[in-house]
């Protein structure tokens, strides 16, 4: 039973322990604006009053008063690897205005297949599910959106993008929503990343203190059959070795 014990937990440890390597695709860090740290505006319809400052961190907002949609997007995001896991890190704090359960302001991408977003209200974080309506990835009455959190929404995808990949939330370091890519709004267009104001209703100010588009480059091998045979023996022989030994 040790031998075998042994066996199976050293093809596992070979076979699938790859670490992930985390690479950024777009990158924004206050002050300044982001169209000097290679991102480009997005308008539509016009463009939001924005402009940059310090309160508790340093921030660019972005202030749709005027009905103004618009957003910031990498500038290059060729490399960015869509059938491997990838993270929307969004260091930010809604102002004003985006009450209860409404929509538009935040992170949003969009890897050829879903809608992906991260949309700040005073009660809580919302996506679109299919069929488009608001939904919360996580309430709370104690819930403060006026105070700088950190956003990090993973979506662990897989080659072929799955309506089983798992989709997470987590709100400083803490996991708030756990959800599968087919619960998430069917778009087909892409793929893009933008931060600011994604729709000309959801009308608000946020400040963002940093925004990160980063992509899995850890190549996974899938195990064939002659992999896994010759790992088998290997342990088999190094377990055997251990045996004789006693």
């Amino acid at each position: 039973m040790n031998v075998l014990r042994s066996l199976h937990y050293l093809t596992i440890v070979v076979a699938f322990g790859v670490s992930p390597l985390w690479a950024q695709v777009g990158n924004y860090q206050a002050p300044g604006n982001p169209t000097s740290q290679g991102w480009s505006e997005s308008p539509d319809g016009g463009f939001p009053t924005v402009g940059d400052g310090t309160d508790t961190k340093a921030y660019w907002s972005v202030n749709d008063d005027s009905n103004n949609a618009g957003a910031y997007v990498p500038s290059d995001l060729s490399g960015w690897n869509t059938e491997q896991p990838w993270q929307i890190e969004a260091v930010m704090r809604l102002e004003s205005g985006a009450g209860p359960a409404e929509m538009g302001f935040g992170a949003q991408a969009i890897d050829e297949d879903r809608y992906f977003r991260v949309d700040l209200a005073t009660d809580g974080v919302y996506y679109q599910a299919e069929g488009n309506a608001a939904t919360a990835y996580y309430t709370d009455a104690a819930f403060d959106a006026s105070v700088y959190h950190t956003y990090e929404l993973t979506v662990h995808a897989s080659a072929g993008k799955p309506s089983s990949d798992q989709v997470t939330l987590h709100i400083d370091g803490q996991l708030v929503a756990d959800l599968t890519r087919g619960g998430v709004r069917e778009l087909g267009v892409g793929p893009t990343m933008n931060f600011g104001s994604g729709s000309s209703g959801g009308r608000a100010e946020l400040r963002y203190h940093s925004v990160q588009l980063t992509h899995d480059t850890a190549i996974v091998p899938e195990p064939t059959a002659g992999m896994l045979l010759g790992l088998s023996l290997f342990g088999l022989t190094a377990c055997m070795r251990s045996v004789r030994r006693r």
